[in-house]
């Protein structure tokens, strides 16, 4: 699967869409192909490092002091479940579904696995 990918902190120039291995999802986990994502000021403050005065380095402490851990940024996320791990129980294949991955990130990419029990809601709009 594609996904904007960064491995350096700073600005726009650090993001680069890659190629990377497309998740499977795990017992309770949903495998789904994200639609739409946004861009928002986490992303671009996670990615910049750019926090108010005594944050940075507590940041650095949580999201990887001299590259970032997760390197797939994105915190929400619409899009269509086409994986279920096999104790899921909430959610079927062709569900429409808008989420929120919060800090564990990685809605910049085709496909997320998450959890059943995340933010998850199924979308009758879409």
């Amino acid at each position: 699967m594609k996904a904007i990918v960064y491995e350096n902190y700073g600005g726009p120039e650090v993001l680069n869409l890659i190629e990377v291995p497309t998740p499977k999802p795990r017992k309770n986990e949903i495998l789904i192909q994200i639609m739409a994502t946004s861009a928002t000021t986490a992303d671009w403050r996670l990615r910049s490092l750019s926090l108010p005065y005594g944050f940075k380095f507590i940041a650095r402490l949580i999201f990887g002091f001299n590259k970032p851990r997760q390197k797939i940024l994105g915190t929400e996320l619409s899009g269509l479940v086409v994986g279920l791990g096999m104790n899921v129980r909430k959610f079927r294949i062709g569900d429409k579904v808008i989420a929120q991955v919060g800090a564990r990130m990685g809605a910049y990419a085709e496909y997320c696995c998450l959890n059943e029990n995340n933010v998850i809601v199924k979308n009758r709009i879409v």
